[in-house]
């Protein structure tokens, strides 16, 4: 009997030590797998948006045949919209849970929809860079909106690095002349980028209200949110006129409608 039960621990312990080995693979493979996939969607973001920022620097500043340049820029939303929410409706599960009131959807897209607007049309009077420069101060009004209506608290770091972000935009943008004048004059684009960083802060409060509120998966949010979007746009492009305007565009530049589609799967991918 005492024999028996000698090698009835023994037993036991080879059973947990093969346990051991076991879990502890699983956890280094379950390691080794988010690794693996936090590396692809960091590296993907990176790439998308990448090839996105060189897209829409093509479009909105390059010119086409004859010196025309490309001044639609309604269209070009809308024909992002309409991809992000052909490929959020085509990704998202259909049984997913999704409470969130239709109407705050409509608000949310909205301010996401103007933001995009103002900041494509920035384009039209300043450089690309002075656009991407002026959006890295993004976290200013998204901090801001925040703690005015999400009631968000933030660490003072966080506050600190937005502070040297927005130094760091400023000597860059007011940087003096070789002749000593200082570059000071806001004009449109300046303004228009104002009111985009506004706008963005306002889209992040109402998304940040719909976290906490209620339940949804971010293949929904950007569902809705470019559906709403893409039907605005539809009314805009209609009382506007330049939905013909466009046209008689890709008309004369066919060429045009391959960068629009290699603008919109860079942005797509880089939302997905």
């Amino acid at each position: 009997m005492v024999v028996g039960s000698g090698d009835e621990d023994v037993t036991g312990k080879n059973k947990a030590a093969i346990h051991d080995d076991v879990n502890h693979h699983l956890n280094a493979r379950t390691l080794a797998q988010e690794t693996f996939h936090f590396a692809l969607c960091a590296g993907g973001i990176l790439v998308f948006y990448f090839l996105f920022g060189i897209q829409q620097e093509r479009i909105t500043q390059g010119k086409y045949d004859g010196g025309e340049k490309f001044t639609y820029t309604q269209a070009l939303v809308f024909f992002m919209c309409v991809a992000n929410t052909v490929v959020a409706w085509a990704t998202m599960s259909k049984t997913a849970r999704d409470n969130v009131p239709k109407p705050m959807y409509m608000v949310c897209s909205a301010s996401y929809l103007l933001a995009m607007i103002t900041s494509n049309q920035a384009l039209q009077y300043l450089p690309y860079p002075t656009q991407v420069l002026a959006k890295s101060c993004k976290p200013i009004p998204v901090i801001i909106f925040g703690v005015l209506f999400a009631h968000k608290k933030y660490k003072w770091k966080k506050y600190f690095f937005v502070v040297m972000i927005v130094v760091g935009v400023m000597l860059f943008l007011y940087k003096e002349k070789k002749g000593g004048q200082t570059q000071q004059q806001l004009g449109i684009g300046e303004f228009l980028l104002l009111a985009s960083l506004v706008l963005d802060g306002t889209t992040t409060s109402i998304q940040d209200r719909i976290n906490k509120k209620y339940h949804r998966t971010g293949q929904t949010m950007m569902y809705y949110m470019n559906l709403y979007s893409t039907f605005y746009l539809t009314v805009g492009l209609l009382l506007t006129g330049e939905l013909m305007d466009f046209i008689g565009f890709v008309y004369r530049h066919p060429m045009v409608l391959s960068d629009m589609a290699i603008l919109a799967v860079s942005s797509c991918g880089g939302q997905v």
